[in-house]
């Protein structure tokens, strides 16, 4: 397997793993209502599934990212995350993540906290902040770009 492939396939897997835990949020008021005081395993298994993608996403991320970075390093590596719009996937991700705060801030001033939005409000914000933080790392650009752009010390 070549370098840019062992990479992608963690990246992938990161992506599955930290879309699949803002979904949990999709399933928390489900959960709850399917829960009663002597059945919590709805509660139990989407908390699970919320904590094991986090981890797990964001640790098989950051291994690979620290390997990457050792191995084949780029030519001005910046932070990744902190540039907004670099590209036109990252446009439509950004925009969605903006749109997602400022609904946010209007739900919350607006008190309209109560119903099922909130929780797709949630959703939305958090997948497109870590498709942000994915889409804009240095390992992305490393996998999209190959060795063209790295440099080896």
């Amino acid at each position: 397997m070549t370098a840019e492939g062992k990479y992608k396939k963690a990246w992938v897997y990161s992506l599955i793993a930290l879309c699949l835990m803002p979904a949990t949020f999709l399933l928390m008021p489900i959960a709850a209502k399917m829960s009663s005081s002597s059945k919590k395993w709805p509660l139990i298994v989407v908390g699970m599934v919320f904590w094991v993608s986090l981890i797990s996403g964001i640790v098989t991320f950051v291994i690979a990212a620290i390997k990457r970075k050792k191995e084949y390093p780029i030519k001005g590596e910046s932070v990744g995350f902190l540039g907004f719009f670099g590209n036109v996937k990252l446009s439509y991700i950004d925009t969605v993540f903006i749109m997602s705060v400022i609904w946010l801030v209007v739900n919350i001033v607006s008190k309209n906290t109560s119903n099922y939005a909130i929780y797709i409000n949630i959703f939305l914000l958090i997948v497109s902040f870590d498709l942000h933080c994915l889409f804009s790392s240095n390992l992305y650009r490393y996998i999209t770009n190959g060795e063209k752009e790295s440099e080896r010390l």
